[in-house]
């Protein structure tokens, strides 16, 4: 998939999703639909959250974990019927996901179906975003909870879901055959909808803090230090990694938190350069992007527990012997105007 970088001008796009509404097409992340009578139970099994409790039209988040805790996938589940479930997942997760379910799988009554590549995915959202949102699709966000489904044509869609995901502000995520969704843009559009690319998309997710896959989501780290705790269920019984994620939090044994770092001087740090306390490495920087509201650049970093709290002053070591390390503040995320 190759997504638009921008739709003329990031820097319109991304005052646009501060202000107003925006929607930015996301056809290119992993949609699967699972059926089956065991469907349920086995995602009960092999996920952090209480899934098998979901009635038709409810959602929630859940991490794949492996045996050590360790992030495999974060997704957003959805009970879309009474016999389907569809599953929201990275791009990268498109052949990986179903390859790690089919690992588990033995002589459930499943069937993983690939919707990718014969739906397309919408996100639309903004501080303006639910009069439109209501003109057009006959909805309101804030009539469900996070993850549920507000209203769907049939089993196979279109869904009208809410989702506040991945900017932190309430909104929607439409899933359908193609046609139908490109014919919701174009409405959405002429109510005054801007369409949101890459490049301004990248900013608001560092801005709010939000971890991506193969950046902040991967097998070096688990849920609790990504900050997925409304992914976790800690109630719900046995599941893949489940000893383990329920002791790091039992016996306070989370050792580093993702945060977010304002950098004072420079262009964005690389992914993976080394934070410095004096001359200890305290923490390693996943991702970087220049804040218009903060006028400097903003960085998400894993950090030990003990230098996390906003205010710690912090250095990030320079990636070449031509420039010199640059000073770092941890602050509170999401980004506020002024802070």
């Amino acid at each position: 998939w190759r997504m638009p970088a921008h739709y003329g001008d990031a820097g319109s796009e991304y005052g646009a999703a501060l202000r107003g509404a925006v929607m930015r097409d996301v056809s290119h992340w992993t949609r699967l639909s699972l059926t089956g009578a065991d469907h349920l139970d086995f995602l009960h099994r092999t996920t952090t959250n209480d899934v098998v409790h979901l009635g038709p039209g409810e959602g929630c988040p859940a991490v794949f974990a492996d045996n050590r805790g360790r992030i495999v996938e974060l997704v957003d589940l959805l009970r879309a019927t009474e016999s389907t479930t569809l599953v929201v997942a990275s791009p990268p997760a498109r052949e990986r996901l179903p390859a790690w379910i089919d690992r588990f799988l033995f002589v459930e009554k499943i069937e993983v179906e690939d919707l990718t590549g014969t739906t397309a995915m919408v996100e639309i959202w903004g501080p303006g975003a639910a009069a439109p949102i209501r003109a057009t699709l006959g909805v309101d966000t804030d009539a469900v909870e996070n993850f549920h489904l507000l209203s769907a044509a049939g089993a196979g869609g279109p869904w009208v879901i809410r989702s506040d995901r991945h900017h932190g502000c309430a909104g929607v995520r439409l899933v359908g055959e193609p046609a139908a969704i490109a014919q919701q843009w174009q409405a959405l559009l002429q109510r005054g909808v801007a369409p949101l690319g890459e490049e301004a998309a990248e900013m608001l997710r560092v801005e709010a803090g939000v971890p991506a896959f193969e950046f902040e989501l991967n097998d070096k780290h688990n849920p609790w230090e990504a900050g997925l705790e409304d992914a976790i269920h800690m109630d719900k019984g046995c599941y893949i990694g489940q000893e383990v994620i329920a002791r790091l939090d039992t016996y306070g044994k989370v050792k580093q938190r993702l945060v977010g770092l304002r950098v004072q001087d420079g262009p964005p740090p690389v992914r993976g350069a080394a934070v410095m306390a004096g001359d200890r490495q305290v923490g390693e920087v996943t991702s970087a992007t220049l804040s218009t509201r903060l006028e400097s650049v903003v960085a998400l970093a894993y950090l030990r527990k003990t230098h996390c709290a906003p205010g710690t002053h912090l250095v990030i070591s320079s990636s070449s012997a031509e420039s010199t390390d640059i000073a770092a503040e941890v602050i509170e995320l999401p980004v506020t105007a002024g802070a």
